[in-house]
């Protein structure tokens, strides 16, 4: 029968490695929380990406954990403005919404006025750059971005939290996050059409702290940013090539 003394020390180990587990595993909030540290600059070529996380550590940010996402809030929505574009892309609904969810970010955003960075993901702890493996969007992926505005004259970093993934509803939902020039959300869906195409809709409530801004400047570059993203889906789609994951 073993000692008092030996039953207070197994007692002690049993307590130690139920933390190291609680600790190590993977889906545990009580891991270590990535630091805005290890992001490697070399391997993000837009500087004003560089810059906007440079701000975010001014603002006391020192963890990717750390990024809150600034939704449109539905009690608020006076003060909020609203963007709305629709598209027609010839394809079958669950064909393109695979195209949605796992076309590479670097594709994606690869035109001339939306380029991507990098990629965080919350659920993984884990950053990814341009030509790292993607296997589709997630929610709780960030998403840093540079915008061209003006022909380069002009350059933002910004970055958009998946906030929502409905798969029944064909629905994708992005926050902006906080501490960027504008807080709000997109939602894209995808609809049939009578023809056998999918419609999509793209509907974004913002606000900033400029009227002028809001008014003026951004319903023209994003609508154009946009536009951008969803041509680049509907070409891939019409031209016969979508991507697929490589599971």
């Amino acid at each position: 029968m073993p000692t008092p003394k030996k039953n207070i020390a197994n007692s002690y180990s049993l307590r130690w490695l139920l933390l190291l587990f609680l600790f190590l595993h993977p889906g545990n909030s009580l891991r270590a929380q990535l630091s805005l540290d290890n992001l490697d600059y070399d391997r993000i070529p837009q500087k004003k990406i560089i810059h906007f996380i440079e701000q975010q550590k001014k603002c006391g940010r020192k963890h990717f954990s750390d990024f809150e996402p600034k939704c449109f809030m539905e009690q608020d929505s006076a003060r909020y403005s609203k963007v709305s574009t629709s598209y027609i892309i010839r394809g079958k609904t669950d064909e393109v919404w695979n195209e949605y969810l796992r076309i590479q970010p670097n594709e994606a955003y690869s035109g001339r006025i939306v380029g991507f960075g990098f990629l965080y993901s919350k659920d993984e702890d884990k950053i990814s750059y341009k030509g790292d493996r993607f296997e589709k969007m997630k929610v709780g992926q960030l998403f840093f971005f540079n915008v061209r505005l003006l022909g380069g004259i002009r350059n933002l970093g910004i970055a958009d939290e998946v906030t929502a993934i409905d798969d029944d509803l064909k629905i994708i939902r992005f926050c902006y996050i906080e501490n960027g020039k504008t807080e709000g959300t997109q939602e894209i869906q995808l609809k049939n059409t009578a023809e056998g195409y999918t419609e999509i809709t793209h509907d974004t409530w913002y606000k900033s702290k400029s009227r002028f801004r809001d008014n003026m400047l951004y319903p023209f570059f994003h609508k154009r940013s946009v536009n951008e993203y969803h041509h680049i889906i509907r070409a891939r789609i019409e031209d016969g090539e979508p991507m697929m994951s490589k599971n």
